[in-house]
């Protein structure tokens, strides 16, 4: 493939970046009494929860983008206006045109799912878990014995819906009865 640049938008004249994911900034020589813009030096890349980034200056104003925000942004055509920016093969530094599309944050967790990089979190594994598992099977043990669900929640300081909730297999489902 052959490697295409085109001008940032908002730093035009100054940065561009390329369909293989690389960013460059532009010099600006004088050649014959004249000023003419040349490439540059291709920038550096730092990576953030995998993600290459880069920075780029202008009138004294720092500003970080996603290598594969900016080759999207330049590159792929996004009529719907989508807001993500999804890898096509789930590897975050392959950065190529051909390796990007644009979806819907729902579409891109799905995406994650489907290739193995993201894991359900449910249960204990959830950040937001008040009750552990084993605590799930006592409430259901206690509902057989005859406890009322208002008593079981008071018991393990939850709402009673939420006790519903796991009886009814809602939440909790994972955990075997």
């Amino acid at each position: 493939m052959n490697e295409i640049w085109k001008d940032i938008p908002g730093f035009e004249g100054h940065y561009q970046v390329s369909n293989l994911g690389k960013v460059r900034a532009r010099k600006y020589i004088m050649i014959n009494g004249c000023l003419e813009i040349v490439p540059g030096k291709i920038l550096s890349q730092t990576k953030s929860r995998g993600y290459p980034y880069t920075g780029v200056q202008l009138n004294n104003k720092r500003r970080s983008f996603s290598v594969h925000r900016l080759v999207a942004i330049c590159f792929i055509p996004n009529p719907k206006s989508l807001p993500e920016v999804n890898h096509i093969d789930g590897i975050k530094t392959n950065n190529k045109i051909t390796n990007l599309e644009w979806v819907t944050s729902s579409e891109n967790k799905k995406h994650a799912f489907r290739l193995g990089l993201m894991k359900p979190t449910r249960g204990e594994l959830c950040g937001k878990h008040k009750i552990t598992e084993k605590q799930v099977r006592e409430i259901r043990q206690m509902r057989k014995e005859g406890f009322l669900h208002k008593d079981i929640a008071k018991h393990f300081c939850l709402g009673q819906s939420t006790v519903t909730h796991i009886l009814l297999g809602t939440r909790w489902a994972h955990v075997k009865k």
